[in-house]
């Protein structure tokens, strides 16, 4: 009609919620000068509400004047600019041939800013107001800010050589794709003077693909899952959804060394901001560029976002906590993840020399989990702390701190003896395994077992210089002798402690059982010529003994003997008589009940 060509209004439909407020914006644009007797006639525009059964459509009177434009009022501007950048151009007001505010007062105007392809949208921007002194020019600034891309000459449709060959009509059935992309943004700025002259200003604008893509740093450890966030905003007005594109571009030949995980679709409402957050896992230091491509399948906007990686030895991959009685072991697996296509070899080493590895060296088959067990045997009791490692050349270092705590040892054995009261000659080797890496020299005692007293010298340790070389990974043997002597009847028990600051402690039980003297001999005496039997005072203290004979053809120099504590006594004993005789030696004494007997046998 003839009023939708100098009038209209936007938006052209809509919902108004109750007690609520809508805002309409009423444009006046006529293409060419009215007629006389029709300018300023007002005109009608009718609002119709819905249901129009209910309420009355609301008028809307509206009425303008179109006037010719002078000459040098309409200019054309030419911007090109990189998307979602801005440039700005400057040109003088009032502009030539008129050249200077005419008038003697100053024109304060208001420019009218419109962007007519695409439409809807604000790519063109100038101050909202511009004060002209008289007599004078003052510059404008306008800047082109496009949100969206201009079809670049690369995409344009280009005829194949088979349609250039074709006659006109079969040209003419040849279908051209839809272009979903403007060549050029078009603008216009429109300013009104005091004097009823106005101005045109035409824009053009190119808009060219993004130059120089976002960057952004981030430092990483290694071995480490990292999250990396990307702001994206949408600059549109409407919502997108992007594909995404996520690549690494440096290091070019990386592999699985690092990788690279993020989802593929990215949805983002109007004018909202979010992150953009993708996963990176790098196996050795270095450094790495990731690029992140957003494009909008429907309108074949795109963002482009580059990270740059620092990745750094990780401090440690986790913490091992050991904790082990003195030469027991425990074990704590860790499993390692070969993403390569071939085989990799770990040097397993630790800082403290009771930690090994099994196997020692480990061998992680392509694109498969390996365990190593880290195997603790303390040699010393004490706790603290101790890094361990993981090493290859392909996939780097795995470093892990440790907690360790070795407790005292307990009991190694026990040792059972038994020996009759008095005798000298029961003697026991004891065996132990030596684990430490270097040689250690070792001191012996024999104290009392623990809620027991034991006798002095009950047992002692025969072996006067005990040495252990440096051990193997199965321990070296070592061996102590130890003698039991007991000085009282029943049963002893004492504690063997082996000690070295490089060896660490051993504890044994030594149990022994005390029997009643058993009778000796015989003792074979000539007639007429002396004879002996070898007495052990197995006291603690000085004891007297009576001795004496059951058969008078024996004859002894004295009916009792006073010994000093452990030592030995020979008792004289002769025999007279001209026949062959036997008899016993009966050596006694108040602190046992059962005597000491020694056959004797006399021989002709």
């Amino acid at each position: 009609s003839k009023i939708s060509a100098l009038f209209s209004v936007e938006p052209q439909e809509g919902f108004a919620a109750p007690h609520s407020d809508v805002q309409l914006e009423a444009k006046f644009h006529p293409a060419k000068r009215v007629a006389d007797n029709e300018q300023g006639k007002p005109r009608k525009i009718r609002c119709v509400l819905d249901p129009s059964y209910q309420q009355e459509p609301v008028e809307l009177i509206v009425q303008g004047q179109g006037i010719d434009q002078p000459d040098g009022a309409v200019q054309l501007l030419e911007f090109a600019a990189e998307v979602r950048e801005k440039k700005v151009q400057s040109i003088m007001f009032p502009p030539d041939p008129l050249g200077k505010n005419p008038t003697d007062h100053p024109w304060t105007l208001n420019p009218v800013v419109k962007t007519e392809v695409p439409a809807g949208m604000n790519y063109w921007i100038c101050p909202p107001q511009l004060v002209v002194p008289p007599g004078s020019q003052v510059p404008l600034e306008i800047a082109y800010r496009p949100l969206t891309l201009t079809l670049r000459e690369e995409d344009k449709p280009h005829p194949t050589e088979s349609e250039e060959n074709a006659g006109p009509q079969s040209r003419r059935s040849v279908r051209t794709p839809r272009q979903p992309l403007p060549e050029k943004h078009f603008g216009t700025i429109f300013i009104p003077t005091p004097d009823g002259s106005a101005f045109v200003i035409n824009l053009e604008g190119v808009s060219l693909p993004p130059a120089a893509a976002q960057r952004l740093s981030a430092e990483v450890q290694c071995k480490t899952h990292h999250v990396q966030a990307v702001e994206v905003s949408n600059w549109l007005r409407e919502s997108q959804r992007f594909k995404v594109q996520l690549t690494l571009v440096e290091p070019p030949n990386a592999g699985n060394e690092v990788k690279l995980h993020g989802v593929e679709t990215f949805d983002l409402q109007p004018g909202a901001t979010k992150d953009y957050k993708f996963s990176v896992y790098a196996y050795c230091p270095g450094t790495g560029l990731a690029r992140v491509h957003f494009v909008n399948p429907k309108t074949e906007e795109f963002l482009i976002v580059e990270v740059a990686f620092k990745f750094v030895a990780a401090e440690t991959m986790g913490s091992i906590v050991l904790s082990a009685d003195c030469r027991q072991t425990a074990a704590h697996p860790i499993s390692i993840m070969n993403p390569l296509t071939v085989p990799v070899t770990f040097k397993c080493e630790c800082t403290h020399p009771d930690v090994r590895f099994s196997p020692p060296c480990l061998v992680a088959l392509p694109s498969s989990e390996s365990v190593v067990e880290v195997l603790f045997r303390p040699v010393l009791a004490g706790q603290g702390q101790a890094m361990l490692r993981l090493s290859s050349t392909e996939l780097g270092d795995y470093p892990y701190s440790v907690h360790y705590e070795a407790k005292p040892a307990g009991l190694e054995r026990t040792m059972v003896f038994k020996a009759p009261l008095g005798s000298t000659d029961n003697v026991q080797t004891i065996k132990f395994l030596h684990y430490a890496k270097k040689a250690a020299s070792f001191t012996s005692r024999v104290e009392a077992a623990p809620g027991h007293r034991t006798p002095a010298q009950a047992f002692v340790v025969e072996s006067k210089d005990i040495k252990a070389p440096a051990a193997p990974d199965d321990g070296v043997e070592v061996a102590v002798d130890v003698r039991f002597a007991p000085s009282c009847l029943g049963e002893i028990r004492s504690m063997l402690v082996l000690n070295s600051p490089d060896g660490g402690d051993y504890k044994a039980l030594l149990v022994g059982h005390s029997q009643p003297p058993r009778p000796q001999g015989p003792i074979i005496i000539p007639s007429g010529k002396p004879g002996s039997a070898d007495f052990y005072n197995p006291f603690d203290e000085a004891v007297e003994f009576i001795v004496q004979v059951d058969n008078p053809a024996f004859t002894i120099a004295a009916k009792t003997i006073k010994l000093n504590p452990r030592t030995n006594s020979a008792i004289a004993v002769q025999f007279k008589s001209d026949r062959a005789q036997a008899a016993r030696l009966i050596v006694s004494t108040p602190k046992v009940s059962t005597p000491w007997i020694f056959f004797l046998k006399g021989t002709i």
